[in-house]
């Protein structure tokens, strides 16, 4: 085989082999700036429920306005992710969802039905002690999910980091 076949060879395969390398360091930037915002919002989450954990009272929906808008961020993780993260951050979101959902109705509005009616019974439903009280027990039984699953998510980046990333 003639010298310059092979001298084309050699520069094509060198060529091919540094921008593989280019990819593959760019990726992993990615997946570090990735894992970097993810974390940063499973810390979030985790500083607001213990905030919450402290009103010793089921949290409304003002107080849950932050956290609505981080169900979002960690469906965006989700949809960045694969193998156990992507499973751990979609648990997240589910308990993060139900969590949201079962935001109560401030004290001072429940209140206010009460004593804008006659008769309790014509208090509105979702205004109701007993529908306070249902929620601040629901809040109080997925309080400790959620907190698992965030501390669950957080320890596997921490591998991911050690492991895959080198970090």
């Amino acid at each position: 085989m003639p010298i310059g076949i092979v001298a084309i060879l050699v520069t094509v395969i060198v060529t091919i082999t540094g921008w593989r390398v280019l990819v593959l360091i760019e990726n992993h930037k990615t997946d570090k700036r990735d894992l970097e915002k993810t974390a940063e919002v499973l810390s979030k989450i985790d500083l607001i429920v213990r905030d919450l954990k402290e009103l010793k009272r089921a949290a409304t929906v003002l107080q849950l306005n932050e956290l609505r808008v981080l169900i979002k961020e960690v469906e965006r993780g989700v949809d960045q992710c694969t193998d156990d993260l992507q499973a751990r951050l979609r648990t997240v979101a589910g308990l993060l969802r139900k969590y949201v959902a079962a935001a109560a109705p401030a004290v001072d509005d429940v209140c206010t039905a009460y004593l804008a009616v006659s008769h309790a019974e014509d208090v509105p439903a979702d205004l109701t002690v007993e529908f306070l009280v249902a929620r601040s027990e629901e809040q109080a039984l997925l309080r400790p999910q959620l907190e698992a699953a965030v501390a669950s998510a957080e320890m596997r980046i921490r591998r991911m980091r050690r492991l895959r990333l080198g970090v």
